[in-house]
Protein backbone atom coordinates (compact mmCIF):
# COMPACT_ATOMS: atom_id res chain seq x y z
CA UNK A 1 0.00 0.00 0.00
CA UNK A 2 2.77 2.46 0.90
CA UNK A 3 4.55 1.74 -2.39
CA UNK A 4 1.35 2.46 -4.30
CA UNK A 5 0.91 5.77 -2.50
CA UNK A 6 4.51 6.71 -3.25
CA UNK A 7 4.13 5.67 -6.90
CA UNK A 8 0.99 7.79 -7.31
CA UNK A 9 2.25 10.81 -5.38
CA UNK A 10 3.01 13.94 -7.31
CA UNK A 11 6.50 15.24 -6.72
CA UNK A 12 6.76 18.78 -5.44
CA UNK A 13 9.70 21.07 -5.70
CA UNK A 14 11.50 22.36 -2.64
CA UNK A 15 10.39 25.73 -1.39
CA UNK A 16 13.00 28.50 -1.25
CA UNK A 17 13.16 28.01 2.52
CA UNK A 18 13.78 24.28 2.14
CA UNK A 19 16.54 24.98 -0.40
CA UNK A 20 18.06 27.52 2.00
CA UNK A 21 18.05 24.99 4.85
CA UNK A 22 19.80 22.42 2.66
CA UNK A 23 22.38 24.99 1.54
CA UNK A 24 22.98 26.27 5.04
CA UNK A 25 23.52 22.80 6.43
CA UNK A 26 25.98 22.21 3.57
CA UNK A 27 27.85 25.36 4.62
CA UNK A 28 26.81 27.55 1.68
CA UNK A 29 26.01 31.18 2.47
CA UNK A 30 22.53 32.58 2.06
CA UNK A 31 20.83 35.89 2.79
CA UNK A 32 22.87 37.75 5.41
CA UNK A 33 20.11 38.43 7.95
CA UNK A 34 18.95 34.81 7.95
CA UNK A 35 22.53 33.54 8.14
CA UNK A 36 22.99 35.72 11.23
CA UNK A 37 20.16 33.88 13.03
CA UNK A 38 20.27 30.43 14.57
CA UNK A 39 18.87 28.09 11.90
CA UNK A 40 15.74 27.19 13.87
CA UNK A 41 14.94 30.91 14.35
CA UNK A 42 15.49 31.66 10.65
CA UNK A 43 13.05 28.87 9.82
CA UNK A 44 10.47 29.88 12.45
CA UNK A 45 10.46 33.57 11.53
CA UNK A 46 9.99 32.69 7.86
CA UNK A 47 7.15 30.29 8.66
CA UNK A 48 5.23 32.57 11.03
CA UNK A 49 5.52 35.66 8.83
CA UNK A 50 4.38 33.72 5.78
CA UNK A 51 1.49 32.15 7.69
CA UNK A 52 0.29 35.52 8.99
CA UNK A 53 0.52 37.12 5.55
CA UNK A 54 -1.11 34.26 3.61
CA UNK A 55 -3.64 32.87 6.07
CA UNK A 56 -4.15 35.56 8.71
CA UNK A 57 -2.41 36.59 11.92
CA UNK A 58 -4.25 34.07 14.12
CA UNK A 59 -3.49 30.94 12.10
CA UNK A 60 -0.64 28.73 13.29
CA UNK A 61 1.82 27.17 10.87
CA UNK A 62 1.38 23.83 12.61
CA UNK A 63 -2.35 23.80 11.75
CA UNK A 64 -1.70 24.14 8.02
CA UNK A 65 -1.76 21.30 5.51
CA UNK A 66 1.46 20.30 3.76
CA UNK A 67 0.60 22.35 0.67
CA UNK A 68 -0.44 25.35 2.79
CA UNK A 69 2.86 25.16 4.67
CA UNK A 70 4.66 25.27 1.33
CA UNK A 71 2.70 28.42 0.43
CA UNK A 72 3.38 29.99 3.85
CA UNK A 73 7.11 29.40 3.91
CA UNK A 74 7.46 30.54 0.29
CA UNK A 75 5.61 33.75 1.16
CA UNK A 76 7.66 34.26 4.31
CA UNK A 77 10.88 33.71 2.36
CA UNK A 78 9.93 36.62 0.09
CA UNK A 79 10.33 38.90 3.11
CA UNK A 80 12.90 37.28 5.41
CA UNK A 81 15.36 36.73 2.57
CA UNK A 82 15.48 40.51 2.18
CA UNK A 83 16.50 40.95 5.80
CA UNK A 84 15.32 43.80 7.99
CA UNK A 85 13.91 45.73 5.03
CA UNK A 86 11.77 42.77 3.98
CA UNK A 87 10.60 42.03 7.51
CA UNK A 88 9.58 45.66 8.03
CA UNK A 89 7.63 45.50 4.77
CA UNK A 90 5.83 42.37 6.02
CA UNK A 91 4.92 44.20 9.25
CA UNK A 92 3.54 47.13 7.21
CA UNK A 93 1.46 44.75 5.08
CA UNK A 94 0.03 43.04 8.16
CA UNK A 95 -0.82 46.37 9.73
CA UNK A 96 -2.40 47.70 6.52
CA UNK A 97 -4.53 44.57 6.10
CA UNK A 98 -5.99 44.88 9.61
CA UNK A 99 -9.66 45.85 9.54
CA UNK A 100 -10.54 47.43 12.91
CA UNK A 101 -14.28 46.99 12.23
CA UNK A 102 -13.85 43.19 12.20
CA UNK A 103 -11.73 43.10 15.32
CA UNK A 104 -12.96 42.71 18.89
CA UNK A 105 -10.33 45.28 19.92
CA UNK A 106 -11.27 48.01 17.47
CA UNK A 107 -8.47 50.29 16.47
CA UNK A 108 -5.87 48.30 18.35
CA UNK A 109 -3.01 48.01 15.88
CA UNK A 110 -1.50 45.20 17.93
CA UNK A 111 -4.34 42.93 16.79
CA UNK A 112 -2.92 43.03 13.25
CA UNK A 113 0.09 41.03 14.42
CA UNK A 114 -1.87 38.23 16.05
CA UNK A 115 0.23 35.24 17.05
CA UNK A 116 3.44 37.04 16.12
CA UNK A 117 3.08 38.85 19.43
CA UNK A 118 3.43 35.52 21.23
CA UNK A 119 6.82 35.08 19.57
CA UNK A 120 7.97 38.39 21.06
CA UNK A 121 6.75 37.45 24.56
CA UNK A 122 9.13 34.49 24.75
CA UNK A 123 12.48 35.65 26.18
CA UNK A 124 14.31 32.88 24.31
CA UNK A 125 13.28 34.33 20.95
CA UNK A 126 15.48 36.35 18.68
CA UNK A 127 16.27 39.77 20.05
CA UNK A 128 16.96 41.00 16.52
CA UNK A 129 13.40 40.20 15.37
CA UNK A 130 11.97 41.81 18.49
CA UNK A 131 14.13 44.89 17.85
CA UNK A 132 12.85 45.17 14.26
CA UNK A 133 9.27 44.88 15.52
CA UNK A 134 9.78 47.49 18.24
CA UNK A 135 11.37 49.87 15.73
CA UNK A 136 8.43 49.31 13.38
CA UNK A 137 5.90 50.10 16.12
CA UNK A 138 7.86 53.19 17.19
CA UNK A 139 8.08 54.48 13.61
CA UNK A 140 4.37 53.96 12.94
CA UNK A 141 3.43 55.64 16.23
CA UNK A 142 5.31 58.73 15.11
CA UNK A 143 3.54 58.95 11.75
Amino acid sequence: MLREIARNAEPCSASPLQAYITDRIAGRPGPAWLDGQPLERAIRVTEILGTALEFGPYVTFEDLSFSERHVADTCGWTYTSKGETGIRRAFRILEASHNPKQSPARGDKWVAFGLLLDEFQNPAQSSSLRRIFEEHIASTAES
